[in-house]
């Protein structure tokens, strides 16, 4: 058994030897080669002025993409939604929780109409953030298609 063993790891070890000479770094064309789970998804990276703070919503799937983030006090969302980001203006908010937080907010982006609905923690520490383990973006075309996002997020600042 124990020789089997390590006629299987000595084997293993000489093809991973060879892959490694043989292989190449990837370059763009390579990944576009490799199919749609090989693109990114989500917004890029956001980031937050010293004093200021932001809404942050990922989505609840595999790799968890960022897909809503909007300043506080801006009207102005960044979104991605079916593949493409694009910005929402906000045409309605309720509920305000805290200075720049909403429990509800309606957008629009030329036809879309997006409809979001955030479950905040009771916590309204904004130095550590306030979390939402629960959210809900509802995006309706000019068809009347809908799409609906299930999120989770956190409303921080930049002390």
């Amino acid at each position: 058994m124990c020789k089997f063993f390590m006629q299987t790891i000595m084997t293993l070890m000489a093809f991973l030897s060879i892959a490694a000479c043989t292989s190449k770094p990837l370059d763009k064309a390579s990944l576009q080669d490799l199919g749609p789970e090989a693109k990114t998804e989500g917004l890029p990276a956001q980031t937050l002025a010293q004093g200021k703070c932001g809404l942050f919503l990922w989505e609840e799937k595999q790799g968890r993409p960022l897909v809503f983030f909007q300043r506080a006090g801006s009207d102005i969302a960044q979104v991605y939604a079916g593949g493409h980001s694009f910005e929402a203006v906000r045409t309605s908010a309720e509920v305000e929780i805290i200075d720049g937080l909403f429990q509800r907010q309606k957008f629009t982006s030329g036809e879309k109409k997006l409809h979001l609905r955030l479950q905040t923690t009771s916590s309204r520490n904004v130095v550590e953030g306030i979390r939402i383990p629960k959210g809900v973006m509802s995006i309706t075309g000019s068809s009347g298609d809908q799409s609906i996002i299930s999120l989770s997020g956190l409303f921080g600042c930049k002390m």
